[in-house]
């Protein structure tokens, strides 16, 4: 393996020519610090857009491991934190930008469960399953139900007794999560043109009454949250652009426009991934040549020694 150091402009490189070499910089740190870190990447002196750590793989560009014999009370695979000491930058701790190519593309991808301590924005959503008719062949999707309240949805059937009145129960938590509700009611297996609500929620249940004595009926209550997080994080119905993000869509391909009016869409940040990927190149070319030459000294070692 050829290696390198500090040179003039602070540069460092590395390289392997061996065909069976699965390394090229391998860093291990044992001792007893804390929180020990084995490569550490510092490009903060650059105001714009310096890059801590650059990794190009055919498999994996990033990939992280967590080990240990579960002592510590976290453990992440991959973790992202960003400390924006000014200005009025957007700021992601973790960001996935839409990958291009012709098969399954997908800026995220979690095979297991995902927790979200917070807000959730989206512009769309559904749940997709193996078709329960067809599962080898085709998978089911159904879209998810939005409002613009933080809305939660009750429903079930109740039989009228003998007077054709009910009393449905609700969970105990009902009236300390929920506000603002909202009743239906649908008669079932014969018309109830009288049905209505006799006694509103309290103690967290409601009466129906007017029905057909030993029918059923189908209802359905609404509320509003009110927990203490709902009410610190009311989502905003219309919400105005900002910034660049003035004249600019978030979904332009929706519009029949080019990516360049999403409002993800960054020209500072587009022009910085351009240098960086001329850079990139030029490194790659920078590299076979040594790998060439370094090969081609090696030859030209053996045949004299041949001779």
């Amino acid at each position: 393996m050829d290696g390198g150091g500090i040179g003039e402009a602070g540069a460092g490189f590395f390289s392997a020519r061996d065909d069976d070499a699965t390394q090229v910089l391998h860093a291990e740190y044992y001792g007893p610090a804390a929180y020990p870190t084995a490569v550490y990447g510092d490009a903060s002196g650059n105001d714009e857009w310096g890059t801590g750590g650059e990794f190009v793989g055919n498999g994996y560009g990033v990939r992280g491991t967590a080990t240990g014999n579960g002592s510590a009370a976290y453990m992440y695979g991959v973790y992202g934190e960003v400390n924006n000491t000014g200005g009025t930058a957007s700021c992601y701790s973790i960001y996935g930008a839409q990958p291009s190519g012709n098969g399954a593309l997908y800026a995220g991808y979690f095979n297991g469960d995902v927790n979200v301590n917070g807000t959730l924005s989206k512009g769309g959503g559904a749940f997709k399953i193996d078709h329960p008719l067809d599962p080898t062949n085709q998978y089911l999707q159904h879209s998810f139900v939005e409002s613009p309240d933080m809305m939660n949805v009750y429903n079930g059937n109740v039989a009228l007794d003998g007077a054709g009145e009910a009393t449905v129960v609700l969970p105990d938590y009902f009236e300390v999560l929920n506000r603002d509700f909202r009743y239906q009611l649908t008669a079932i297996g014969a018309p109830g043109p009288n049905l209505y609500i006799a006694s509103e929620i309290a103690g967290n249940s409601f009466r129906i009454a007017g029905g057909v004595p030993g029918s059923k009926v189908s209802w359905q209550v609404t509320g509003v949250r009110q927990d203490r997080f709902a009410q610190e994080n009311r989502i905003a119905v219309e919400v105005p652009k900002t910034g660049h993000e003035i004249g600019r869509y978030a979904h332009p391909e929706a519009y029949g426009l080019p990516t360049t009016m999403s409002v993800e869409y960054v020209p500072e940040i587009e022009a910085a991934k351009a240098a960086q990927a001329a850079a990139n190149a030029e490194r790659k070319a920078q590299d076979a040549a040594r790998r060439d030459r370094a090969k081609a000294a090696g030859t030209a070692a053996g045949s004299w020694r041949s001779k």
